[in-house]
């Protein structure tokens, strides 16, 4: 679609909630910044800019993919509009059902969910040399391919503490194999008002039981 002339797009949406679908009318405007208007035509009527999270409806999943100062922009836009912000992080090496049910139960917690990415260097200090088996760019866009997630971003420090802090989300989740008093960023997120959360612990789920296997059947090969 050529975004520099004017063209009209109506599309169905649940905006990954739960709340009746609306039709969506996306307007591209023929302006140098290409500005972009959201109608959405419901029981109520609202004209705003259309927000990053929106444009995988038309364009690939990579653009949920931001830098910290443009997640900053999004929060605030999120906390104007009274967007309920859930919060996890993780390596998410080699996506599996166990990441997939928890990502999904996190979303289910607010209006958007923003999953921080470790950088393969951070990987590698927590996991060991040997990991990360995807590297940070190819975690990202599969981490940004599914539906549950709105946001995706990676950071390079030790821990997401610096990003917690300046996004300050509504809800701060983590899986149940981290107690409350572990996770990274409660201090400052129950300081702002806002929820820590515990998610159960899927067993028999993670990356490194899934290496095992396969090397278990294809490593004699």
């Amino acid at each position: 679609m050529c975004f520099g002339a004017t063209a009209v797009v109506r599309l169905k949406s649940s905006l990954h909630c739960d709340t009746p679908k609306v039709d969506i009318l996306l307007l591209f405007e023929k302006e140098e910044t290409n500005n972009r208007n959201l109608l959405c035509q419901g029981i109520d009527t609202l004209v705003a800019p259309a927000p990053l999270h929106l444009r995988w409806l038309l364009e690939p999943a990579m653009t949920k993919i931001l830098s910290l100062d443009q997640l900053r922009t999004e929060r605030e836009r999120l906390r104007r509009l009274g967007g309920r912000v859930v919060f996890t992080n993780g390596c998410f090496d080699l996506i599996h059902s166990g990441h997939i049910r928890y990502l999904q139960e996190a979303r289910r917690l607010g209006d958007a969910l923003i999953v921080a990415l470790n950088s393969d260097r951070s990987v590698r200090e927590l996991k060991g040399e040997k990991r990360p088996i995807l590297n940070q760019n190819e975690r990202a866009e599969v981490m940004a391919a599914l539906n549950c997630v709105d946001y995706v971003t990676i950071f390079d420090s030790p821990t997401p503490r610096e990003i917690i802090a300046a996004l300050l989300p509504d809800v701060l989740v983590k899986g149940g194999d981290w107690d409350l008093d572990r996770i990274v960023g409660r201090d400052e997120v129950e300081a702002a008002g806002g929820e820590v959360l515990s998610l159960p612990f899927i067993e028999g789920c993670s990356t490194t039981d899934l290496i095992e296997r396969i090397v278990q059947r294809y490593g004699g090969r």
